[in-house]
């Protein structure tokens, strides 16, 4: 009899250790407000970093369109740099030929 006591304690022990290691966990009907905020803390970060992608996408366009500008305004200059250095090369041919013809041709005797 004591065996069968001891046996029946014993089922009832191991019962309850299995009642207790299967014992479904309760579940939070509202998450913790740390959840709640972390969740809103990960979305800024998501947004903050969408605003400065478009920020920098923004200046990326308006510096292409700068450069764009600076490039014309470059050949621009360019060109005329050009037809003065071509206008003034003209003129000092112009200033030697008509000192030639004043002179008639002779070497400017000072």
């Amino acid at each position: 009899m004591k065996n069968t006591e001891q046996l029946m304690k014993s089922i009832e022990k191991s019962v309850a250790d299995i009642n207790e290691a299967t014992k479904p966990t309760p579940t939070l009907a509202e998450p913790p407000a740390f959840v709640n905020l972390s969740e809103k803390l990960a979305e800024s970060i998501i947004e903050s970093a969408q605003i400065q992608f478009n920020t920098a996408e923004q200046m990326l366009e308006e510096a292409k369109q700068y450069a764009n500008q600076l490039r014309e305004e470059i050949k621009q200059r360019a060109e005329a740099l050009h037809d003065l250095k071509n206008r003034l090369e003209a003129f000092g041919a112009s200033v030697i030929s008509a000192h030639q013809k004043f002179h008639n041709g002779k070497e400017d005797s000072q």
